[in-house]
């Protein structure tokens, strides 16, 4: 494949079976002890799971000490002797903290596989080729912003912009229509609110709460259905992991992984597979703690 801006590497997919991703929402780690529960579970997780890539869709922190939390997190996930990558959530990079700083320091870590469009601003628009077969992205969502609706300003959870967009179809252009690919983000795309309109088929999973999403989509959403990406994954919210399939493309919400819990009910926590196949196929599902622990 042509390399392209945001190139974070290729890996090999396995021989007889379909290349495993882990994702893994939402730790929410504070630098504090109850972190160490959370460090154990994404151990047991990946210890049954077995994946060949763990994905971490955002706010892995949620901390003044950040930093603190970033250098533990990257070398626990070294620890697994797994390849990991991460996108940024809006809770990541408070209290004062850049996205570079956090970039760079989770970028020093052996098994990571990550790189930015732009560095500077720590903005981790990836992507990673999987084989000749697949195209694996990290798209970053950011925080929030303000938006012009209907005549007035309006707050909302920032998404994928119109320059993110192009980079996207850049890449795939350049790979050609025989790649797959499936997008990993934090913020879920406007996408996820429409589960329920007609042409959307397949709906399964937990909705528990109403969909936290960016209000406006920027032509992403025709994105991938123009360059036929097999599936989108996301976080944020934490008591919603269900998936639907609208246009060709599957739409899922991730398990939450970690212990911050703001609303009832909770559920069980885990984190969901991504299962690649060589004939551009996926599968999925959730993967709960509770199962993964008592193996």
């Amino acid at each position: 494949m042509n390399v392209r801006p945001g190139f974070a590497g290729r890996l090999d997919p396995p021989v007889g079976r379909p290349f495993r991703i882990l994702q893994l929402t939402d730790l929410h780690l504070m630098d504090v002890s109850g972190d160490e529960a959370v460090l154990a579970r994404i151990g047991d997780l990946v210890a049954f799971a077995k994946p060949d890539l763990v994905f971490l869709t955002g706010d892995q922190a949620m901390s003044a000490s950040s930093r603190v939390v970033y250098a533990r997190l990257s070398d626990a996930m070294d620890a697994l002797g797994v390849p990991w990558t991460f996108v940024f959530g809006n809770h990541d990079a408070e209290h004062g903290v850049s996205r570079k700083a956090l970039f760079d320091i989770a970028a020093r870590a052996k098994n990571i596989r990550v790189a930015a469009v732009d560095g500077e601003r720590g903005e981790t628009d990836f992507y990673l080729e999987v084989g000749s077969r697949w195209i694996v992205f990290g798209l970053d969502t950011r925080v929030d912003a303000t938006y012009a609706i209907d005549g007035k300003p309006t707050w909302g959870y920032d998404g994928v912009r119109p320059h993110q967009v192009k980079w996207f179809e850049d890449v795939l252009e350049a790979a050609g229509t025989a790649v797959g690919s499936v997008v990993f983000q934090h913020i879920p795309p406007v996408a996820a609110r429409r589960f329920h309109e007609p042409g959307s088929t397949r709906f399964h999973g937990e909705r528990n709460e109403n969909v936290s999403c960016t209000p406006v989509d920027f032509g992403f959403e025709e994105a991938l259905v123009r360059r036929r990406t097999v599936a989108v994954f996301y976080g944020h919210d934490h008591v919603n992991d269900f998936a639907f399939e609208r246009d060709g493309v599957e739409y899922a919400f991730g398990r939450c992984t970690g212990d911050y819990d703001y609303c009832a009910p909770v559920l069980p926590k885990g984190g969901r597979i991504v299962d690649l196949h060589e004939d551009g196929s996926v599968d999925t599902f959730i993967l709960q703690h509770r199962d993964a622990a008592s193996r």
